[in-house]
């Protein structure tokens, strides 16, 4: 860095054409002193900080300015530093906010409820692109408050989409199909896909990064990624129900589907009609969770052989065994060798049994 910075201070007044400069207060060896110490202190600094300084330095409240660089403003959380690197102009410019738009950045800042403070704000306020600013980044639904000129600034909606996803419903029709800001939206919140433009919907990056945040979200993606079997998994992997959401040809991957339902039994109830009948595939979903079962064909829960090997993966596969089976002496054998609280699932008969009762007593259950 170099050893001193050259400080212009510039005042803004909204109701004038053009601003006019300030000069710096005190005297000429003021401000080279306190220049002198940038590299070694200031440059740290974050900008509130920064802004402590200069209100004692050139007397103007830090709530009041806005510390620019080439066009790049520093931000109240950012170290100076960072922001010296990429500038090739070592000067600052202190851009004076007025009294009033200082004042209702304050409040919106200290705001429990930022969003009721906008609602109830004059017009010129919800306007104001600062203010607005402050809002959405602590409540991202404060959107829906802007002024339609703001709700098509893609940097505000970036702020917004960040704090909840979900205020992508607010953006303007064109921010909405703005490739960052949808990708921001849908890494926060991944159903805010459903706000987005169409043609994202069908962005395969897009709708991998909604369905990884939120499984879901595969509901609002088009019919040719519904059908994309890598982007079927990242959701239903997740969470199973989002199978609902895949186009028949993917529920019926049987690879996938067995991927699926030994993580998630349940996600057999979605499930291609073929594989619900396909032996090691119920058997993977019932050995993670017994409800499964019930997605099953009768003709599986009425076989015999098959219903000794459900029993086995998970005992309590017999309450949903057909009426007969539950009357059926190998297979409440078989299930109360493994587990004897299923004995209550078994017939009237079969309960009172000797031997049956015997090898529950038994069971390691």
């Amino acid at each position: 860095l170099k050893p001193t910075l050259n400080l212009c201070v510039q005042a803004l007044f909204p109701s004038r054409s053009s601003s006019h400069v300030v000069p710096v207060p005190g005297s000429g060896s003021l401000y080279p002193r306190w220049a002198s110490l940038e590299c070694l202190r200031c440059a740290v600094m974050e900008g509130d900080d920064l802004k402590r300084e200069l209100e004692e330095l050139v007397g103007i409240p830090r709530t009041q300015q806005r510390l620019v660089m080439d066009a790049l403003e520093l931000q109240e959380s950012e170290l100076l530093v960072d922001i010296l690197e990429r500038c090739d102009n070592l000067s600052i410019t202190i851009v004076v906010r007025s009294p009033e738009e200082a004042f209702w950045l304050g409040k919106m800042r200290e705001a429990f409820f930022p969003q009721d403070l906008l609602r109830n704000a004059p017009l010129e306020i919800r306007s104001n692109r600062e203010v607005v600013m402050a809002a959405v980044r602590r409540h991202g639904h404060s959107l829906k408050l802007a002024c339609d000129e703001l709700r098509d600034d893609s940097e505000i909606v970036l702020l917004a989409v960040q704090q909840t996803g979900a205020a992508l419903a607010y953006a303007s029709e064109d921010v909405r199909a703005d490739r960052g800001v949808v990708l921001a939206a849908v890494r926060q919140q991944g159903c805010a896909l459903q706000y987005a433009a169409k043609e994202l919907c069908d962005d395969r990056e897009v709708v991998l990064a909604a369905v990884t945040c939120q499984s879901q979200a595969l509901r609002y993606a088009s019919l040719k990624l519904r059908g994309d079997a890598e982007v079927v998994f990242a959701a239903a992997i997740r969470d199973g129900s989002a199978l609902e959401h895949a186009t028949e040809e993917v529920r019926s991957n049987r690879d996938l589907i067995l991927a699926v339902v030994e993580k998630h039994g349940f996600a057999l109830l979605y499930a291609s009609s073929s594989l619900k009948s396909d032996w090691h595939v119920v058997l993977c979903a019932v050995a993670q969770d017994s409800t499964a079962l019930k997605h099953a064909p009768e003709s599986l829960r009425s076989n015999v052989e098959f219903m000794c090997l459900a029993v086995s993966e998970n005992a309590f596969c017999l309450q949903y065994a057909t009426r007969d089976l539950r009357s059926h002496r190998d297979v409440i054998l078989e299930a109360v060798d493994h587990h004897s609280s299923v004995l209550q699932y078994a017939s009237p008969e079969l309960r009172n049994d000797h031997e049956v009762l015997h090898r529950a007593s038994i069971s390691v259950h």
